[in-house]
């Protein structure tokens, strides 16, 4: 499978407040995260990942999935990783939305919303993405849990 997401290790033993470790796996991309655990549990990770999935595979161009999300704020942060969708191919890209610059608060029931649209470059570099096949996003939404 060329695409996954999800935690590692015991992370069902983690207590409010703590870090719970993952990997997100995307084509070339096999990276580590830490996701904060308080204000969403676990569960309220999956259920968000599983719904930006759902929005690409329903014919969506964008959705992001959120790696750590801690009560949103003024001057806080989350972690994400944006996924376009452009006919048959996925790109993802790692970015740090932060509250204070957006227009209205951040609400994680629509974060779609708050996805901007693909770039490849930034003040003139190239953004670090990965792509991947919507298949292989099919595949990880049907697989057994």
């Amino acid at each position: 499978m060329v695409f996954s997401i999800g935690f590692v290790g015991d992370s069902g033993l983690a207590d409010a407040g703590e870090l719970l470790p993952g990997r997100i796996v995307a084509g070339d991309l096999n990276e580590r995260f830490m996701s904060a655990i308080g204000y969403w549990s676990a569960e309220d990770y999956r259920r968000q990942w599983i719904a930006a999935v759902d929005v690409i595979i329903g014919g969506g161009q964008k959705a992001a999935l959120i790696t750590s999300f801690e009560r949103p704020s003024g001057s806080g942060a989350l972690d994400w990783w944006p996924i376009f969708r452009e006919r048959q191919t996925i790109y993802i890209q790692s970015q740090v939305l932060i509250f204070a610059h957006l227009s209205e608060k951040f609400d994680a029931s629509r974060a779609t919303e708050f996805v901007g649209t693909r770039r490849e470059f930034s003040e003139g570099r190239r953004i670090s993405e990965w792509s991947f096949g919507l298949a292989d996003l099919v595949k990880f939404r049907n697989r057994p849990v």
